[in-house]
């Protein structure tokens, strides 16, 4: 009797742990959910807002930043109120995917570039959110 139930004890404690060594690492399920709904957000920001006339987006993962490229009609910048607007938006959308439901705790570990992408293919930094901040810094410039 002892012997059937050590057996069963040891069965089940095998197939747990198969079970947890198969499942997907978590990190990576997180991020890869936040980059579909970073993506998903850039596009209703492009139908949202008339002055935005494109976004693109992408995700550099050895230095963790994300990055948002926006052109604006007639290259027209919004002001930095409603540009600040537009960010909280953004991520605010995005972050709606994670158990936090907060972008300043979702994105705590990730830096995020705002740029305005240029006629001759260069950028202009709009803002950026840094690692360990909660805080989108506006560029002045």
């Amino acid at each position: 009797m002892k012997t059937k139930f050590l057996f069963i004890l040891f069965n089940s404690l095998f197939i747990f742990l198969l079970l947890v060594s198969c499942s997907p690492d978590k990190d990576q399920t997180e991020l890869d959910l936040l980059i579909d709904a970073m993506h998903d957000s850039s596009l209703k920001l492009e139908k949202n807002h008339p002055s935005i006339e494109t976004t693109h987006f992408a995700y550099n993962s050895d230095e963790n930043t994300f990055y948002l490229g926006l052109t604006f009609k007639d290259d027209k910048v919004p002001s930095l109120d409603q540009l600040k607007a537009i960010f909280d938006e953004y991520l605010f959308k995005a972050a709606e995917v994670t158990n936090e439901n907060d972008w300043k705790i979702a994105f705590e570990n990730y830096a995020i570039n705002f740029e305005q992408l240029l006629t001759d293919n260069k950028t202009k930094l709009l803002a950026i959110k840094k690692i360990n901040s909660e805080e989108i810094e506006l560029q002045s410039n």
